[in-house]
Parts: C-alpha cells; structure tokens; sequence
C-alpha cells in the first residue's frame, strides 16, 4: 500500500476555529445520516498531519527498505485497529462536553475525568525549532504504539478545555447539522459551521420560505 498517496487522498474541511473543535467535527451528517471521516488508522494520520499535529519524521523517515517507517509499521499492526476505537471514543467523551457546554455553560465531573483517564500515559515530549518566520514548537513522538500520535490532540484538548470562553462554543444554526465551532468574529454572531455549506443551504431555505407565505 502506498501510504504517502493515501495519507493524501482525503481533504478535510477545518471550520472549528480550534483541533479540538474540528475533531468533534470529523463526525458530520450528510442526507441524514452520521459519516465518520476518520473511519481508520490512516485517515486519523492524515487528519493529524494536515492539523500539523504529528511530527514530520512520522510520516517521512523512510529506513533502509524505502519503507515508510512508524506509519507503515503502526498501519500493519493489529494494534491500530484497537487504537481507532480509543480514537472514537475520545471524540465521543469530547462532544459530550461539548453538549454540556452548549446546553449548560460546564462540563460534568464525571465528564472531565472520563476525559481524564483518556489522557493518562502517553509518552512524548515538546522541542523548539528556528524557522524565517521565528521559533516554532513541535511535538516528537518518543513512543512505540499507535495510540503516542495521541499526545499533541489530547494537549489541544486540556488547552482548549481549560482556556476557552464557553460562551463561544456554539453549535452550527443548521438543526440538521452536528458540527460546532468556536466564534472568534468580532461581534460574536456567527451562526453557520461554514458559509458554504449550512449557511447558504439555510438562506435558500428561509428564502423559499417567504415566497411561499407572500404568495
């Protein structure tokens, strides 16, 4: 399998405003019905890499072989199979707080340490680069299973929790839609997930709506 080509095959719309917003995200509706778009281990990868969430070396340390090193090795363990599930389930226990947030303006304890025991024991450590545009920081995988690439999410996630204004945690004005998104304009009165997407199709449909009643 050519993990480069797949890693780029998928491109994933980032309309959350935050990592931990648009993970939430990767779970959306269309004509009704739930779609995963991390549904293995390789979309997880690929999601990941365009966040800028997972060192280069992951993907591009080619050893001797010309293989793909962590990620070709880490794909064809038995192990990422499991590891997709701990993924889904971390997604789940987030939109739960999101729920809450939303319907409530907090989390539940119990919430927070469901999310608590997700975090627990993964290895890795944070190092500071030199590039034109100045000093960046980076994530680098120390550890040997799937589940390391984890780390630099469930870093974004406490950030996010523990830093954001609940306030602007909203849900998408689309009843429809199950996204979310943190609202940083100005006068915080985003309504829409995406424009594009939710906001057009819900202008169209008040549209025909007052024709209907005018006519």
């Amino acid at each position: 399998m050519n993990i480069q080509k797949s890693l780029g095959q998928t491109v994933f719309d980032f309309v959350g405003g935050h990592a931990a917003v648009d993970f939430v995200n990767t779970e959306i509706k269309h004509q009704g019905e739930r779609v995963d778009l991390i549904p293995d281990f390789i979309h997880f990868v690929a999601w990941l890499e365009q966040k800028n969430l997972v060192n280069k070396d992951v993907n591009n340390a080619v050893n001797q072989d010309g293989v793909y090193s962590l990620v070709e090795k880490w794909y064809q363990n038995s192990e990422s199979e499991a590891f997709v599930a701990h993924v889904h389930q971390l997604r789940r226990n987030l939109r739960i707080a999101f729920e809450q947030i939303h319907e409530k303006q907090t989390i539940e304890t119990e919430t927070l340490e469901t999310l608590n025991e997700q975090f627990r024991l993964y290895p890795g450590f944070y190092q500071l680069g030199v590039e034109t545009e100045g000093v960046y920081q980076q994530f680098m995988q120390s550890g040997t299973m799937p589940s390391h690439l984890l780390m630099p999410l469930i870093k974004e996630i406490a950030d996010f929790l523990s830093e954001a204004n609940f306030a602007l945690i909203k849900h998408c004005g689309n009843a429809q839609c199950i996204r979310y998104f943190y609202d940083t304009t100005r006068n915080r009165s985003r309504r829409w997930c995406s424009m594009e997407t939710c906001g057009n199709r819900m202008k169209v449909a008040a549209y025909y709506k007052r024709k209907r009643k005018s006519s």
